[in-house]
C-alpha cells in the first residue's frame, strides 16, 4: 500500500499561501488513486478521468477538490463534477494576473445562462465555494458571499440552496448579534489585562476586522511596524494588500486611519509582547500576531497559520460569551453592508475593501436591494428581542383614557385605519402615526390593522429615502417599535 502524504503546490504566481492536499485519496468504494498523475481510472464505473486539458492555473485546484470528494461521494459523482468543470471552466489567460477576474466573469455568465443546466450550475457553484473556503488562489470569498450564495435557479423553489435563507454563522451580523458583539467588546476593553496573550491576539484580530473590514489573511500578515502614530496624534494601520500579484510584490500596504480605542488595544498587545521579548532590539519586524513559543509567553516571529488564528478567535469568542459565530469574514461582510446601506460611492468601497475593480462591487448593491424588498420581514425577524421598544399599551377601543384623541393611519390603498388613542394631554410635536409607535402615550387598539399601516409607512419611507438605505431603516426605533407591537398583538402577549 502506498504511504499517504501531503504535497504542497508551489505557486509563485498567486497572492495566497501555498495549499496542500492528499494525492493518494481512498474512495468510498475503498479504491486508492494517484492524483500525481494526469489520468486516473475510476474502478467502480470503469471510466477514465483526465486532468490534462484543465488549465495549469487551476489543475491542482481540481485535483484537490477530487481528493476531497472521494471522502464523501461515490465515484460516479466525482466523475460528474470533473466533467462539468472541464466542460464549462476554460481559462484563456496566459498569466496569473487575469485569472481571478476571468473566473468571476466566467461564473457570472454561466450562472445567468439559460443554456447551462441547473445541475451544472449547482456543481460549479459548489466547486467555486469549496476553493474559496479553502483560501485557494484565484477564488474570491467575497464573490461567494455576496453573489454565488445569493443565487437561486431551478424549477423547485424548495430545493437546496435555490432557496435564499439566512445561513447561520455565515452572513453579516444580524442587528441582535451586532449589538451583542459591540457590548462584549466594550466590556472586554475595560480590562484587557484579564486576557491571556492568545485571547488578546484573537481580540485584536476581530477589532481590526470590525473597524476596517480586513480579511483574516491581511490581519495575519500585519507587522508591528504597520501600526503608526502620526505627528497630528492620529493613528494608522498600514494594512497589507490581500490581492498581490507575485511574491515580489508582497510589501504593498493600504493606509487606514483607525480609532483611538483600537490604537489603545494594539498598544496593549505590543507592550505585552515587549515584556516577553526583552532581549529583542526591536519588535518592528515582528508579526503583530505571532505564534507563541512556550509557556513563558515568548513568540516566534513567524506567520500565524489559519488553524492557529481560528483557535485564537474561538478562545476570545468563548471569553466574551458570544452565542453566535464570529470571525473576520462575517465582520467584513457587516462592514461592507453598512457602507452600501449608507450609499457610500462604489469607488470608495472598492478602496476600503481592497478591490481592484468596480464591477464586482455592483453585486453588493444588488444584494442590498434584495434586503430592501424584504424590509418588513427583516424588522420582525432581526428585532424581535427589542420588545420593550414599544412603550405604550394595548387596549380595546372603549378603554381609551382620553376620549376623542383618536389616531389614524393609512394603508397602501389610502384607506384610513383607526389605530389607537393618544393618552397624553399635551400637544404632540412628533410625526404621527409612525412616531406614535415608540411613544409611551400610545394606546393601541388590539383589533386595528397595524400591519397594513406599518407596511404602507415602510413603502413610503423607501420611496423617499431609497432602497440603499434599507438596512439603516431596519434599525430605526419607530419601525422596530411598530413591529414589536404587531408581534405582541399576534402572540397575545400584552396583558
Amino acid at each position: 500500500m502506498l504511504d499517504q502524504k501531503i504535497i504542497t503546490v508551489q505557486s509563485d504566481l498567486s497572492e495566497y499561501a501555498d495549499f496542500s492536499y492528499d494525492p493518494y485519496p481512498v474512495s468510498q468504494d475503498n479504491h486508492r488513486y494517484d492524483l500525481t498523475q494526469d489520468r486516473i481510472v475510476l474502478k467502480s464505473i470503469r471510466v477514465s478521468v483526465s486532468f490534462a486539458s484543465i488549465s495549469p492555473f487551476i489543475k491542482d485546484h481540481v485535483k484537490a477538490f477530487v481528493s476531497f470528494l472521494f471522502l464523501s461521494y461515490a465515484e460516479k459523482s466525482v466523475d460528474g463534477y470533473v466533467a462539468r468543470i472541464k466542460r464549462h471552466i476554460k481559462i484563456k489567460s496566459m498569466n496569473s494576473s487575469g485569472v481571478e477576474d476571468e473566473l468571476r466573469d466566467l461564473y457570472f455568465n454561466l450562472m445567468n445562462s439559460e443554456d447551462v443546466s441547473v445541475e451544472d450550475k449547482s456543481s460549479l457553484r459548489i466547486f467555486y465555494r469549496w476553493c474559496a473556503d479553502e483560501k485557494m488562489p484565484f477564488f474570491d470569498e467575497d464573490f461567494v458571499d455576496f453573489y454565488l450564495n445569493g443565487l437561486r435557479f431551478g424549477s423547485n423553489p424548495n430545493k437546496g440552496m435555490d432557496v435564499i435563507i439566512p445561513m447561520e454563522g455565515r452572513g453579516a451580523l444580524t442587528i441582535k448579534e451586532d449589538r451583542k458583539f459591540k457590548e462584549a467588546v466594550s466590556t472586554t476593553r475595560a480590562d484587557l489585562s484579564r486576557l491571556t496573550i492568545l485571547q488578546l491576539q484573537g481580540f485584536i484580530g476581530l477589532r481590526i476586522a470590525q473597524l476596517t473590514g480586513a480579511r483574516d489573511v491581511q490581519v495575519m500578515n500585519m507587522r508591528v511596524s504597520d501600526f503608526v502614530e502620526k505627528e497630528d496624534g492620529s493613528y494608522w494601520l498600514m494594512i497589507p494588500r490581500a490581492k498581490q500579484r507575485g511574491r515580489g510584490a508582497n510589501k504593498k500596504r493600504i493606509p487606514r486611519v483607525i480609532t483611538k480605542f483600537l490604537a489603545e488595544d494594539i498598544t496593549h498587545l505590543i507592550e505585552r509582547m515587549k515584556l516577553s521579548e526583552k532581549d529583542a532590539p526591536s519588535l518592528d519586524d515582528y508579526f503583530l500576531l505571532c505564534p507563541t513559543q512556550n509557556r513563558s509567553g515568548g513568540f516566534r516571529n513567524e506567520y500565524l497559520t489559519d488553524q492557529l488564528y481560528a483557535r485564537r478567535i474561538l478562545l476570545i469568542s468563548n471569553f466574551m460569551k458570544l452565542d453566535f459565530r464570529i470571525n473576520n469574514r462575517r465582520l467584513r461582510k457587516t462592514f461592507c453592508s453598512n457602507l452600501v446601506a449608507k450609499n457610500t460611492p462604489l469607488k470608495v468601497i472598492a478602496q476600503l475593501m481592497d478591490h481592484t475593480d468596480l464591477q464586482q462591487l455592483q453585486v453588493y448593491y444588488r444584494q442590498t436591494k434584495k434586503v430592501a424588498e424584504k424590509l418588513n420581514q427583516i424588522l420582525q425577524s432581526e428585532a424581535q428581542d427589542i420588545l420593550d421598544a414599544f412603550q405604550g399599551k394595548v387596549i380595546k377601543q372603549d378603554e381609551a383614557s382620553i376620549p376623542g384623541q383618536q389616531l389614524f393611519g393609512a394603508d397602501k390603498n389610502a384607506r384610513l385605519h383607526l389605530i389607537g388613542s393618544c393618552g397624553s394631554s399635551h400637544p404632540c410635536g412628533l410625526n404621527p402615526p409612525l412616531s406614535c409607535y415608540s411613544c409611551p402615550s400610545l394606546e393601541a387598539f388590539e383589533d386595528a390593522d397595524h400591519e397594513q399601516v406599518v407596511q404602507n409607512l415602510v413603502d413610503d419611507t423607501l420611496k423617499i429615502y431609497g432602497e440603499k438605505h434599507s438596512i439603516q431603516l431596519a434599525k430605526h426605533r419607530d419601525f422596530i417599535a411598530a413591529n414589536a407591537l404587531i408581534k405582541k398583538i399576534k402572540e397575545g402577549d400584552y396583558e
